[in-house]
């Protein structure tokens, strides 16, 4: 034998190994069952070893969401499309734990998870889920195997292991028959195993594309050879005997399917489709996740961030806790529409990532009070860090303590000067910018900045016993539009449109700052404009 082996090794040159052979970036061993861990553990290794270099350098925390989103979720995403092996919920908490405790700065975490996985437009960040990409990775190729009137070669191959069922009747089975032996295919599995999970949030009970051959809820097509042919001219769904709005007649299913059709069979069905209420299925708007199960979309791409965006929504049902703190503190319940208008603000949707990192921060209670020290040691006074012997709660730290009277006195003053705009000192207008839909966008946009240079002073005193002054708020202007200056010129590409509406964003507000000796303007900054 060892002689055959060497051989082998003379009559072909490759690179022989004796542990596990790479293929396309997958790690194939010897044994089969620790596909797992030889891929896996090999890049959460090397994940670890570069969050501990990155931890010695300063990113701030925009930052650091930019290098799990660019650098370290595509490493997943790879094996995750890859390699088709079932990976158990309890591995991947554990590699949702290395980056979240990343994106901490390995510090206690402020916020919960499910807020921060939202998207943008939900109020959250869009931080990776790994649970949610993991399965929309598998549901892909679900889709592939039920949009497939002329399956892949691999598709093909499923039917071995769930014969007599074809892989496209097999995955609507309800409920799945647990005596078909489906753990010899590792592929197979994983898709079991996810969308007996995910299914309910996907799609109703009976689906217009549910197959209805071998299934329990129509048994003649289960024991009726007849059928049998049914298969081989792709019709099998709900979906391909309705004309998109009810059960086709006769005449027009024999045409389809090219053959005639026996009375009692045809009766059959029509029963079936009355009996599921086929009707009333059809005429319910499609899901999304049913919309790319039509024909048309058999090619379409970007399935896994679609199916990724349809499984976070599925989660975004609840409020989140800092909007049920809002609606408390604010004694007003807002509506769906409010907060989507709130999400959608230029402060939150800001392209600078500062200005957006700060928006959220507030609004999900990154800042830690008196009252929130206070809540965790009961020996901590809940009274202001300003000495103004008041209960230091979130809006008295942001607005209403007595020692920042004169500054957002003077500072919502000269708003009123420089935009024509008079703010008053309430959450609605400071924080949550509301009841500005009168307003210009671009002069709405100049209120954010000066907005936004406000918090920030006041901010960089939080803790402290003095309060923010009107040069600490000038000096936070300049650095903002040196910041979105550079974020503009850098990353947005400008094109005339977007420079005119910078140019109206930042005149009023430079042209106020040149009166002003702590802010050094050039000449070459002011001819910009």
């Amino acid at each position: 034998r060892e002689e055959s082996k060497v051989e082998l090794q003379a009559k072909f040159p490759y690179e022989w190994t004796k542990q596990t052979l790479s293929y396309l970036g997958i790690r194939i061993p010897i044994n089969l069952s620790k596909l797992l861990e030889v891929n896996y553990n090999e890049i959460v290794n090397a994940i670890k070893n570069k969050t501990q270099i990155w931890k010695q350098q300063v990113f701030s925390w925009p930052d650091r969401l930019h290098l799990i989103r660019s650098f370290l979720l595509p490493k997943f995403l790879f094996l995750f499309r890859a390699l088709p092996v079932f990976v158990p919920k309890q591995e991947i908490q554990k590699w949702q734990k290395l980056l979240t405790s990343f994106f901490w700065n390995f510090k206690k975490h402020r916020i919960s998870q499910s807020t921060l996985f939202r998207s943008v437009k939900k109020g959250g960040i869009k931080f990776p889920c790994l649970e949610n990409y993991y399965a929309a990775a598998r549901l892909a190729n679900l889709v592939t195997i039920l949009n497939s009137d002329n399956p892949p070669h691999w598709v093909n191959m499923l039917h071995y292991y769930t014969f007599p069922m074809r892989p496209q009747d097999f995955f609507w089975q309800t409920p799945r028959d647990k005596s078909i032996p489906i753990t010899s295919n590792c592929l197979l599995y994983s898709l079991i195993k996810i969308w007996d999970n995910k299914r309910k949030l996907l799609l109703p009970k009976i689906s217009r594309f549910s197959s209805f051959l071998d299934q329990p809820f129509f048994l003649p097509a289960c024991q009726n050879a007849a059928f049998f042919s049914w298969k081989r001219k792709n019709i099998y769904r709900l979906y391909d005997i309705t004309n998109g709005t009810s059960f086709l007649p006769k005449l027009e299913l024999e045409k389809k399917l090219q053959f005639k059709i026996p009375w009692f069979l045809y009766l059959q069905l029509k029963h079936l489709c009355k009996a599921i209420t086929l009707d009333l299925i059809l005429k319910t708007p499609m899901t999304p996740f049913e919309k790319l199960l039509l024909p048309a979309d058999q090619l379409q791409k970007h399935k896994i961030s679609k199916i990724y965006s349809l499984l976070l929504e599925s989660d975004c049902a609840q409020l989140t806790s800092y909007q049920k703190y809002w609606h408390n503190i604010l004694g007003v319940e807002w509506s769906e529409n409010t907060w989507g208008a709130i999400w959608k603000s230029p402060a939150f949707s800001s392209p600078i990532p500062t200005i957006s990192a700060q928006t959220f921060k507030i609004f999900a209670k990154w800042y830690y009070t008196p009252c929130s020290f206070s809540y965790f040691n009961p020996k901590f006074k809940p009274k202001c860090w300003k000495e103004c012997n008041q209960i230091g709660d979130y809006l008295h730290c942001w607005l209403f303590c007595p020692k920042l009277n004169a500054f957002w006195h003077k500072v919502l003053n000269k708003i009123q000067k420089i935009t024509g705009v008079a703010l008053s000192k309430t959450p609605e207008h400071l924080i949550f910018l509301q009841h500005l839909e009168t307003v210009p966008l671009t002069t709405r946009d100049t209120l954010v900045m000066l907005l936004f240079a406000a918090k920030s002073a006041v901010a960089s005193k939080w803790k402290e016993v003095t309060s923010p002054t009107l040069a600490m708020w000038h000096k936070k202007l300049w650095e903002g539009f040196l910041m979105t200056k550079t974020t503009h010129c850098v990353q947005m590409n400008p094109t005339p449109k977007s420079l005119a509406t910078f140019r109206a964003t930042w005149f009023p507000i430079l042209f106020y700052l040149q009166k002003k000796s702590e802010v050094p303007l050039s000449a070459k900054t002011m001819g910009f404009f």
